[in-house]
C-alpha cells in the first residue's frame, strides 16, 4: 500500500518520503522541510495519534492526515482535537487523497504566512519612527512625563504613542516590550 500510494503521489508531482514506522520518521525525517504527514492509526511500534501528540508537543505544526481501517470516534476526534486536517478510511480514493494533501498543503501555507506576519520584526515594521523611539524609551522603562520631555511632546500624546507601540507589537508590559525589542535586535 505505501509503495502504491508514494508511485501514485510522484506521479501527481509530489515529492514523497515514506517511514516504516514513527521512530523512523523521527531520526530522518527534516522538519525544516513543508509538507504534510500521512500517517495511519495502527503502525509498528506507536500509533499514528501518539505520533502526532509527540510532534503537536515539540511544536512541529505538520499538517497530519490520517488514513486507517479502523475509525473508532473516540480516535476520530482525538486526531482532529490535536490538529488534524483530516480522516480518510482505507481503501482511499487517490482523488480523494491527492485532494485532502491540497488541503493540507494550503493550511500549512497560511499558517506560515500567519506566523511570517506576526513576527516581531513584521510587528516592528509596522511602527513609524517616532513610534520607533517612544517604544525604546518605554523598554528602558521610562515614564511618559519624562518621555514627553525628552522628544518635546506632551505626556498625552506620548500616552497615546506608548498604547499604540503595544497594540501593534501585541506586549502589554514595559518589560514585555523590551523582551521583544532585544529578540528583534538579537535576530538582525
Amino acid at each position: 500500500l505505501l509503495k502504491a500510494m508514494k508511485l501514485s503521489l510522484e506521479l501527481d508531482g509530489w515529492q514523497t518520503a515514506v517511514y516504516k514506522d514513527a521512530e523512523t520518521f523521527l531520526e530522518s525525517d527534516n522538519n525544516e522541510i513543508p509538507g504534510c504527514l500521512i500517517l495511519d492509526y495502527l503502525m509498528p511500534g506507536a500509533t499514528g495519534i501518539e505520533l502526532q501528540r509527540l510532534l503537536v508537543e515539540q511544536g512541529v505544526l505538520l499538517p497530519t492526515i490520517f488514513l486507517t481501517a479502523h475509525a473508532e470516534v473516540p480516535v476520530v476526534i482525538k486526531a482532529f482535537q490535536q490538529g488534524a486536517v483530516d480522516f480518510l478510511l482505507k481503501p482511499v480514493d487517490p482523488e480523494l487523497l491527492t485532494a485532502t494533501i491540497i488541503k493540507a498543503v494550503e493550511r500549512e501555507e497560511e499558517i506560515i504566512e500567519q506566523q511570517r506576519a506576526n513576527s516581531p520584526l513584521n510587528l516592528y515594521s509596522q511602527l513609524t519612527e517616532h513610534q520607533k523611539k517612544v517604544a525604546s524609551l518605554v523598554a528602558k522603562g521610562l515614564t511618559c512625563s519624562i518621555i514627553g520631555e525628552r522628544l518635546g511632546k506632551s505626556r498625552r500624546t506620548i500616552e497615546r504613542h506608548r498604547g499604540n507601540v503595544l497594540r501593534i507589537l501585541r506586549v502589554s508590559t514595559p518589560k514585555e516590550l523590551s523582551n521583544l525589542l532585544m529578540q528583534i535586535k538579537n535576530s538582525s
